[in-house]
Order: structure tokens, then sequence, then C-alpha cells
């Protein structure tokens, strides 16, 4: 059994708290922490405070806890489905040594009903089922998930996969410094949410109604990134590579027509991706400063200082023969393309 090592780990909860707020205290409120809890999976009724700060389940430590409070997770493998209901901050030791899987593959790994939740320090493994997994749902306000690893099905295709959803009116929420492998995120009407610094492996950033979110500096491989029915959102210096659609907008109501509403898309990069960006319908998008490097459909970077379009289409129903379409194509400028990278994710293009 382990020892309960209580000095390193509350020197060590120390410090990722003070990295997590170094991140989100402008928008985090931080609650005055009354008690540390601690869950192993070597403890039990043998170990000393059991069932009172120390605990083998994560989510016993969450029953016993009160909001303000911290759990602390050490090293080890934890089979369970869990409920936040509580204002916690749940630390994981290490993002690649603690790590969670779902007890039972019909219900979520973790769902956060609370405010105020940090999520820190995990690693997040749905190699146990084949079904489409959502790993985390987020329903609440000003929670920050963040240094998470999160490792989809081997196996992945569009069935399978880690999935962590902000629904339900979720709003000011981080995601920040985040490893995704096969599978994404998405915001389902969810607004002004900061996703930030995070890598995706054959996964996607995925908005559906969401508007006034930053989307900002993560590293997209095989996925892409995009927008249906969603407005005023900034998708800035991120890169994009090896992707079918880079970027993929898609807005077919008026509301998303006007300058006040329009998505920016600002410095960021695509490199060896099937289309660079695509838009469908008509909307108000603003491309400023974007670096074009060489697509499968255009095997060349662009260097010219002039606008570079950007290829879409829309239909229009006829009325009363809405069976009838009209299909035309629209373009896009990037008024100002950079000539060099934005972004530096070192040999990763």
């Amino acid at each position: 059994m382990k020892k309960i090592r209580s000095v390193a780990a509350i020197g060590l909860m120390i410090c990722l708290c003070f990295n997590i707020y170094s991140v989100s205290s402008s928008k985090i409120e931080v609650l005055d922490t009354a008690f540390t809890l601690y869950v192993d999976d070597d403890f039990n009724e043998t170990t000393p405070d059991w069932g009172i700060t120390n605990f083998s389940k994560i989510q016993d430590a969450i029953n016993a806890s009160s909001n303000g409070d911290t759990i602390f997770v050490y090293n080890g493998t934890y089979y369970e489905n869990i409920i936040i209901n509580k204002s916690v901050r749940l630390l994981g030791e290490h993002n690649t040594e603690t790590v969670i899987f779902e007890n039972n593959i019909y219900d979520d790994i973790i769902d956060i009903f609370a405010d105020n939740v940090i999520l820190s320090g995990f690693k997040f493994d749905c190699y146990n089922s084949g079904f489409p997994d959502i790993t985390i749902k987020v329903f609440s306000n000003n929670c920050n998930i963040n240094n998470n690893t999160f490792d989809g099905n081997t196996n992945y295709d569009s069935m399978s996969g880690v999935s962590i959803e902000f629904i339900k009116t979720a709003e000011n929420n981080y995601f920040v410094d985040n490893e995704i492998k096969r599978g994404g995120l998405s915001l389902c009407s969810s607004n002004f949410n900061i996703i930030e610094r995070n890598r995706f492996n054959e996964g996607a950033i995925s908005l559906s109604n969401s508007s006034d979110n930053k989307i900002s500096k993560n590293y997209v491989k095989e996925g892409l990134i995009s927008l249906t029915m969603s407005s005023s959102n900034i998708v800035s210096y991120n890169l994009l590579t090896h992707c079918n659609y880079g970027i993929y907008v898609s807005t077919h109501n008026k509301l998303y027509y006007s300058v006040k509403n329009r998505n920016e898309f600002l410095n960021n990069d695509f490199y060896h991706n099937e289309r660079n960006a695509f838009i469908e319908y008509r909307g108000n998008c603003l491309w400023k400063n974007n670096f074009w490097g060489p697509s499968e459909t255009f095997d060349y970077r662009w260097l010219l200082p002039i606008p570079r379009p950007i290829f879409g289409n829309y239909c229009i129903d006829t009325v009363p023969f809405e069976e009838i379409k009209f299909t035309f194509y629209r373009i896009d400028f990037d008024m100002r393309p950079a000539l060099s990278p934005n972004c530096d994710f070192g040999s990763d293009t």
C-alpha cells in the first residue's frame, strides 16, 4: 500500500493550482479551500482516515466533499463514471499516469453540473468500447479543464473516439493545454468559452449554434475546425494540417449575414489539407492575415501580396417548389494573406 504522502502532495497541489490560476484567474471564481481529500486506488479500510479524507474512488471523495474543497488523485487506474455536482478542484498527480477508464460504456466518464470546477492532470482512456464515447459533458459555467490527455479508441472511426461537449448554455469555460487523440471538442449552444493551446490528433473542434467563443493557438491534425449556425466567434493562430477541410463554415440564417455577427478567422496557418477552407451557404466572415500553405487542391503556397480567394457554395430553395434548388458558387477573400507562417509548432506541419 502506498504511504500517505501528504506533504509532497500538498506541495504538488499548490504548484498545480498556481499554474491553473495563472491561466484562468480573470474568469474563474477562486473559492477558499476548506479541506483537501485524497484518492488512491491502493487505499482501503486499513488506511488512516478512511472514508473521511482518504478514499479509493473518486466519486466517493466528491460525495464527501463540499464546495471549495480540493480532491487530489494519486497515480493509478480508476474505473468510474463520475458526476461532479460540487464546485471542487479535481487534480490528478500526472496526466499520463492518473488514468480514468469508463466503468459503464453507456455512460459518460464525467458529467459536470456544478460551476467553478477545475479538472486537471488526468488521462481519460476510452479503449473499452467501440461505441461513441462522450468522455466529458459540461452543463455549467466558469469551469477550467486543462492539462489532461484524452485517448480515443485505437480502432477510431465515426462511431468511436473521445468527445468533450459543452452543452445547454454552458458559458465562460476554459479548455486549455489538453491533448486529444482520436476525438474532438463540441460546443452546442455554448457561448463565451476559450479553447486554447490544445493539440488535436485525428480530432476536431466543432461549434453549433454557439457564439462569442475564442479558439486560439490550437494544433489540429487530420481533423477540422467547424462552425455551423454560429456567430461572433474568433478563430486565430491555429495550425491546421492534413485535414479534409481545415476550416469549414456553414451558416444559412440571416442573423449571420451582418458585420456585427460575423465570424473572424485571423492569423491561422494551413498546410497540406485537402481544402484549406470552405464556406457553405451565405454568411459574413472576415478572413485576415492567414498563411495559406500548400494543399492537395493547390500544391503551392500563396506568396502574392494580393487577396487570396476562398471558395464555397450556397443553395437557394425555390418557393413554392422547395424540392427545386439552385446552387451558386461563392468566393470570400483573405484581403491581406500572410506571406510567412504565423504559428510556431516546430516541425509539426
